[in-house]
């Protein structure tokens, strides 16, 4: 009989436990994580030795976010029981939580517990070197000190995904206040106030909905914005294709905005389209394309606008997507990096920030990550840079609850950041009436003879436009029915808070009208045509060949230094060359006349160093319509 006692009694601590557990199992089903979490407490209370009893604790510490409540739990668990799937575990959740040496040396252990298992050593091996890589970032941190946007801007409980102008002035987020009734996701915009922020308001007009908008990215001219708007079982989007889609809206001259617009098939998928961001001259829309929200593998996508409608999409080519997840990203002004979150590369845990950069061969490429304190082990994702390059906006919980994102504002550090950018904005009027006129634009970086951007001002006339900082650009101008326009302005002194503005004024096409060629060059005292000329020499002969019954003289003028003969001769040769290069470029040789005026046609004084530099001029003039 007393042999009996010790069994009995066994049998009835098991029960005890058992019991407890099953009750926490019930809790868990109705998300009562705390109530369970007590059943569980008893359970080990009960039973030390109870391993299932340990790991459902550990899994309650990681939903519950108490990372001393899920260490403890899965070493407890591998000292009851030290089985490499509950070592795996612990080691995982280890490099989740940021302690990466003890990820380290629990995975160094799985290792050698592994040997003759090929498969599973690489993957632990991968996990050790993960742990290793994040242990060196947090021994080697970037500057990184984030600044509270402050009570004007987080006045919501949660506020995520900004988005900025390209002006720097004007910055607008995704908020939901998770206590108030209606819960829903929708837009808020502040405007910059000398160095402030203004209230963050609502956006106005018929953007925001009773559904979920979220998500969004600004034109570079804040005058359209593309978001996600999710479909709702309850109160679904007529025009949804998937579980969430991209929309455009359009801001009305009233500061309103109109009625969100489906994007359509080419973008929008039965799969999960969300997190949009344009590129600066408002052609190629990327954004994430995923199975669905909780889909393990999530890729970056593209679709280039036709000036019609959008192409259809297609996976960003290079090393930026991986098999993990590729989420956020945001196109810099510069059009050529993008920074996004993964965790899918080399990282400290879960999501981190990167950087990627466009390559010549239009794929993506030169990953790097941010660096610690930037990532963390925590998870950062929903980042923006302003023009400059520099400064970085980003939502945080900053270690409080996941319900308190607020906006915060910091410098990246040198090699994370962007070519800084200048804005440019204009308007392109009639000369004679005052009126806007559509036009096509072309800026040309003066040194390079490269196009970083191509536009249209649209029945506004209004333009704005962001190009790389400390460089000088020439900018051609085409309308229909009018005289073929360019100019030059320098950006070498430029921010995005002094913006340059132009007023472009074109001329209707008259018998007569002459127009100086701002943007050729020639060597000194020579006929040869220098290479940052051609641009616009390009354009000259798109002019010609949209309006194929102008013939034109093209005539060359100097200063009045040197010979006079010479200057002659030489202002005839530089005519001579332009007329080749327009044949060149397929116009016929009988609606050119090259023409040379030398110094007798000044249009300034020829006795200070400005005048003569305005006499030194090649021009085109119109000589039949």
């Amino acid at each position: 009989m007393k042999r009996l006692i010790p069994l009995l009694l066994v049998v009835i601590t098991a029960c005890s436990a058992e019991k407890y557990i099953t009750e926490a199992r019930d809790q868990v089903r109705n998300n009562d994580y705390e109530a369970a979490l007590i059943n569980i407490n008893k359970a080990v209370e009960k039973e030390p030795d109870n391993v299932d009893a340990w790991l459902f604790r550990g899994d309650l510490g990681i939903v519950l976010n108490d990372e001393a409540l899920a260490m403890n739990s899965y070493r407890k668990a591998y000292e009851v029981s030290p089985d490499m799937r509950i070592l795996d575990k612990w080691g995982r959740t280890a490099l989740d939580y940021g302690y990466y040496q003890k990820a380290d040396s629990i995975f160094g252990e799985l290792y050698d517990q592994s040997v003759g298992n090929v498969r599973v050593q690489q993957m632990v091996q991968q996990m050790q070197d993960q742990a290793k890589w994040a242990q060196n970032q947090v021994d080697n941190p970037v500057d990184f000190n984030p600044l509270n946007m402050g009570p004007n801007v987080n006045r919501l409980e949660m506020q995520y995904f900004p988005a900025v102008t390209a002006d720097g002035n004007t910055l607008m987020f995704t908020g939901r206040n998770l206590s108030d009734q209606n819960t829903d996701e929708d837009f808020y915009v502040t405007s910059r106030v000398e160095s402030d922020w203004d209230v963050a308001e609502m956006l106005p007009g018929r953007l925001n909905t009773p559904r979920n908008e979220g998500a969004m990215c600004l034109s570079a001219d804040g005058k359209v914005i593309f978001y996600t708007g999710c479909t709702d079982p309850y109160n679904p989007r007529t025009d949804s294709r998937g579980s969430c889609d991209i929309y455009v809206s359009f801001k009305r001259p009233d500061g309103t905005w109109t009625e969100g617009r489906n994007l359509g098939d080419n973008i929008n998928t039965a799969q999960w389209e969300t997190q949009p961001t344009l590129s600066p001259d408002g052609k190629t829309l990327f954004f994430v394309r995923g199975r669905n929200t909780m889909a393990k593998n999530t890729d970056i996508f593209y679709s280039v606008w036709d000036g019609n409608s959008w192409s259809e999409a297609q996976r960003l080519p290079g090393d930026l997507n991986t098999d993990g997840k590729e989420e956020a990203p945001f196109i810099h002004f510069d059009g050529r990096t993008m920074y996004f979150a993964s965790n899918g590369h080399m990282g400290m845990g879960q999501a981190d920030l990167f950087k990627a950069e466009l390559l010549e061969d239009g794929t993506w490429g030169n990953v790097t990550n941010l660096g610690y304190p930037i990532n963390t082990y925590r998870g950062e994702f929903g980042m923006v840079v302003a023009p400059d390059g520099r400064t970085a906006y980003y939502a945080s919980d900053r270690g409080q609850a996941l319900d308190n994102m607020q906006l915060y504002s910091f410098e990246l550090p040198e090699n994370a950041r962007a070519t800084p950018v200048a804005w440019v904005t204009g308007i392109v009027v009639d000369d004679e009436t005052n009126q806007p006129v559509d036009a096509e634009l072309q800026f040309v970086d003066i040194a390079t003879g490269r196009s970083p951007l191509t536009g249209r001002s649209g029945e506004s006339g209004e333009f704005t436009v962001s190009l790389p900082a400390n460089a000088s650009y020439a900018v051609n101008v085409s309308g229909e029915s009018y005289l073929f326009y360019s100019e030059n302005f320098t950006l070498q002194n430029q921010t995005e808070a002094s913006a340059v503005n132009l007023e472009i004024r074109l001329k209707k096409l008259s018998i007569g009208d002459a127009l100086v060629l701002e943007n050729v060059f020639f060597d000194t005292d020579s006929d040869v045509i220098d290479p940052s000329s051609e641009s616009e020499l390009n354009r000259l002969a798109v002019f010609l060949k949209q309006n194929p019954t102008v013939k034109l003289g093209i005539d060359g003028h100097t200063d009045n230094r040197g010979d006079g003969n010479y200057n002659m001769d030489l202002s005839r040769r530089r005519a001579r060359s332009i007329v080749e290069f327009l044949v060149g470029a397929g116009i016929d040789q009988d609606r050119l006349e090259a023409r040379g005026f030398g110094d007798t046609k000044p249009k300034a004084d020829n006795s200070t160093a400005e005048g003569r530099a305005l006499n030194r001029r090649t021009e085109m003039t119109i000589l039949n319509l």
